[in-house]
């Protein structure tokens, strides 16, 4: 950002307006293990008329942080959250 902070933005289509985003996240060590739902953070977003979503986290991490990032999609059909997105990161 303006500021210099790292930022982790996540830009999602929710399939239809209404919908709501739920972006999971949770720094992760030099090791990779297993995370469980109770360890990781979470900002939700309600999806606008076009059905697009932006989530942002500012300053959280530093650069160089692992992050372990999930996006899932609340209101589907099938009446259970679908996860769009799993995936660990580095903070440039």
């Amino acid at each position: 950002d303006a500021a210099g902070l790292p930022a982790l933005v996540v830009r999602a289509s929710a399939g239809g307006p209404g919908r709501t985003v739920t972006l999971r996240h949770h720094a992760l060590g030099p090791f990779d293990r297993t995370i469980e739902d109770v360890e990781t953070e979470s900002e939700s977003a309600i999806a606008d008329e076009t059905g697009h979503v932006e989530l942002r986290i500012e300053g959280r991490y530093a650069t160089g942080d692992r992050v372990l990032v999930r996006v899932d999609v609340e209101g589907t059909p099938l009446g259970a959250p679908h996860r769009v997105l799993a995936r660990r990161v580095e903070v440039p």
